[in-house]
């Protein structure tokens, strides 16, 4: 490939650099008549897309509106005084259960209730039924009754970190 630039030599530095410069001076690298052209181009452009998207526009008034809101409340409320509904206990009479793991076989249960019962836990196996398939007994494996929500945490926590992933199962009785 070739360089039409002559090459300028600068007499302010002591070390050779090579300057260049264009041939052709003076000349535009796009004509006027090219320039005229796309200017009158985007001006149509322009006016086209003003044409088109024409709106009317309009200011938008807003009315006070008055707002009334009455609140009422039963008396029982003015009287600070309040009946809860027969659903809701007062008190919460439920105990906590962990269900370690659970068996297709009473052996396998047996094994890992022994490990469990090293841990300090308070644990039994229980027969039931799966959902899924009625006819086949499952033997699981629970630890409890814990008191409160704490217990059961803790219990929890320490079966998780001994390889262990219990379920918390909560049992409540109604009074």
């Amino acid at each position: 490939m070739r360089d039409y630039a002559k090459k300028i030599k600068s007499s302010k530095s002591t070390k050779s650099r090579a300057a260049y410069k264009l041939k052709k001076t003076g000349k535009l690298l796009v004509s006027l008549r090219s320039i005229a052209l796309i200017a009158g181009f985007l001006i149509l452009i322009l006016l086209l897309i003003l044409q088109i998207l024409k709106v009317d526009i309009k200011e938008i008034v807003f009315e006070p509106v008055e707002v009334n809101i009455n609140y009422s409340y039963p008396i029982q409320l003015q009287e600070d005084s309040v009946t809860l509904p027969e659903f809701i206990a007062l008190k919460d009479n439920c105990d906590y259960l962990l269900q370690v793991e659970a068996y297709g076989r009473e052996v396998y249960a047996q094994e890992e209730l022994s490990k469990i019962m090293n841990f300090g836990l308070n644990a039994y196996i229980e027969l039931f039924y799966s959902t899924n398939d009625p006819n086949k007994p499952l033997y699981r494996i629970l630890s409890g009754p814990f008191e409160n929500k704490s217990l059961v945490n803790n219990a929890r926590d320490m079966l998780i970190k001994n390889g262990r992933k219990p379920l918390i199962l909560k049992k409540c009785s109604q009074t």
